[in-house]
This record gives C-alpha cells, sequence and structure tokens, in this order.
C-alpha cells in the first residue's frame, strides 16, 4: 500500500479513537460532547467506491448529525487518495476550508540531526510545563491539563519538552497509529525559536517510534517555514490533506 493510502487510513483510525463515532454512508465522524474543536470534530471517508448519489446523500445526513450537535460539519482527507470527493462536496454546500502539505518520514529517508538540545519525554504527571508552551503559542485552541494526561497515561500521545536558559522553550507530541504515527502539536515560544529546538523535537519522537517497530511518521507542513524544519531530519512532501466545511 502507498505511503498516501496508509495515510488515508490511519486519518480514519485516528477519527475512530474519538469520544463518539457515527458511520455514516462513505463517513466515518468523529464527535467530541466536550469540545467543539475543530480537530475533535470532523469526518473522513473510509471506503470506496461509492456512487454521486451516494456520497451526496451521505453528505446530508452528516451534515444534519453535527448540526444536531452544534458542531459545523467538516470533511478532512488526503487529497491525492480521494481525488474525487471534492467535487462532490461542493456540490453538497461544502467550500474548502484549509489545506495543508504533507510530509512522511521513514526509517529509509530518516537522517540524523546535529541538534544538540536535550529533549526529555513527558511524565502524565508532570505535563505542567508541556501544557504552558502549548497555551502561549497556540491561545486559540487551550489544552486541558487533564485531557494532556489522560492521553499519555494511556499512550494515545507521546510528548515531548525541550528548555533553554532554565525555562521550557518548544514541545511537541506523536500520536501513534499502530505503525503509522502523526507529529502534531508542535509548539516554540517566540524567543526561541530558530534555535533548532522544534527540529530536535521531532528528531527524538521520530527515533522513539522508530524504536518502538513503527515505519512511517507523517505531519501537516502550514507554510514553508515548517518544511525548512522537518526537512533536516528526513521528512519528504507527499501530497496534501484538506478540510471542506458547510459554508
Amino acid at each position: 500500500m502507498s505511503s498516501l493510502y496508509r495515510l488515508a487510513d490511519g486519518a480514519a483510525e485516528m477519527a475512530a479513537l474519538g469520544t463518539r463515532v457515527e458511520h455514516i454512508g462513505c463517513f466515518r465522524a468523529c464527535l467530541d460532547s466536550s469540545s467543539n474543536l475543530a480537530a475533535l470534530n470532523y469526518a473522513v471517508p473510509w471506503a470506496s467506491p461509492w456512487s454521486y448519489e451516494q456520497v451526496r446523500l451521505a453528505a446530508a445526513r452528516l451534515t444534519s448529525v453535527f448540526q444536531g450537535e452544534g458542531r459545523l460539519p467538516r470533511v478532512s482527507f488526503v487529497r491525492e487518495a480521494w481525488p474525487w470527493l471534492a467535487p462532490v462536496l461542493g456540490d453538497c454546500g461544502f467550500a474548502l476550508e484549509s489545506s495543508i502539505d504533507l510530509m512522511i518520514c521513514t526509517p529509509e529517508t530518516r537522517r540524523p540531526t546535529t541538534a544538540r538540545h536535550a529533549v526529555s519525554f513527558v511524565e502524565p504527571d508532570r505535563t505542567g510545563p508541556f501544557v504552558a508552551v502549548q497555551n502561549e503559542v497556540f491561545p486559540q485552541d487551550e489544552s486541558d491539563p487533564a485531557l494532556v494526561r489522560y492521553q499519555i497515561a494511556n499512550g494515545f500521545w507521546r510528548c515531548a519538552i525541550a528548555y533553554m536558559d532554565g525555562s521550557p522553550a518548544a514541545a511537541g507530541s506523536l500520536v501513534p497509529q499502530g505503525r503509522l504515527a502523526e507529529l502534531a502539536a508542535m509548539a516554540t515560544i517566540g524567543r526561541f525559536r530558530r534555535r533548532g529546538l522544534a527540529t530536535a523535537i521531532a528528531a527524538a519522537l521520530i527515533e522513539s517510534h522508530f524504536e518502538a517497530g513503527g515505519d512511517l511518521v507523517w505531519l501537516g507542513a502550514a507554510n514553508p517555514a515548517a518544511v525548512a524544519v522537518y526537512e533536516p531530519v528526513g521528512f519528504r512532501a507527499a501530497g496534501s490533506r484538506v478540510t471542506y466545511a458547510l459554508a
């Protein structure tokens, strides 16, 4: 199976980890009753092939379910794995909300890093500094300390942090999915940027995944600066992930 299709299947499996999952025709919907964050409330395509009419009916049902929960209907998918889906969603009233470049790293593409920063993995009872970094960098998506503790304690997240001048400076997470994993929530406090901290954290997290038997790590690179951070440790371009939301 190609890396793109593995990413598409991985997205469907990640949706299955949601607080509540519903299968709606060709979509698997993840709904979180405790949060309206887009990252926790979305749908992904999970089966193929489907006719135009079947997808249109499923999109209408998905819209009804999400709106009934007070959530904006969203569908996220790997564009190159589902090239026919965007036009159908457009006909159903959905519009492109975001598009991010995907990058992947494998044991074969991984590169040694010269980063010298000390990186430590976050324990469930010591999440304070990690949460502080995340909330300073992403105030619009404030992290819940209890949720972070739960995710780490149950192996859903592997989190790492780096310090500089005695202060928490950067943090990031790996979300394992069997042999596949997503590198996510990479955050560096402004005054500590461009010092190689994110690269060091990425290297430590992907190394831990490969040592545990994993063989592919992916991430979404939002801009060229992000690409420059991750290419040195072996990530390479691999398509795009798009999100369509009801207009």
